[in-house]
């Protein structure tokens, strides 16, 4: 319980988690709004708008800079955060344009290979990722300065 207590009190991963939740809570808004009905199962998804893990990553680099400005630790989480972006925006992407192909090639073959199609919604958007970084960092200033 004092472990939970702590950690719940613990800046850095308050405005992680907020930033996650609100992201999620977003991306539920956006997709339902698109599909014109209430998508609840959209607060799992990994791609799409915005990103949750831009959202998250740069909260806690956000509060990390707040406390101890460029420090040792804040180039190390900067170090982190641009490896995420990077592969959020260029390896994932490729992985789901990879899976559009590979399910292109298999339709070639209909009812001679049965396999389940793969997810092709990988990765993120440049759109994405700063709106992502944009609640991130409102989320650890409100969390900072509140």
């Amino acid at each position: 319980m004092v472990f939970l207590k702590a950690l719940l009190m613990n800046p850095i991963f308050l405005a992680g988690l907020i930033a996650m939740l609100t992201s999620q809570f977003c991306k539920f808004l956006v997709v339902s709004y698109k599909k014109r009905k209430v998508c609840a199962f959209a607060v799992f998804d990994l791609a799409g708008m915005p990103s949750s893990h831009t959202a998250t990553a740069i909260a806690a680099l956000s509060i990390v800079y707040f406390e101890q400005g460029v420090s040792t630790i804040f180039m190390v989480a900067l170090g982190m955060v641009i490896f995420l972006l990077d592969s959020l925006f260029n390896v994932d992407r490729n992985i789901g344009k990879h899976a559009a192909i590979i399910n292109a090639f298999l339709g070639v073959f209909p009812g001679k290979l049965v396999y389940k199609p793969l997810r092709t919604e990988w990765g993120h958007t440049i759109g994405e990722i700063l709106i992502g970084g944009i609640i991130g960092y409102a989320i650890a200033y409100a969390v900072w300065y509140f």
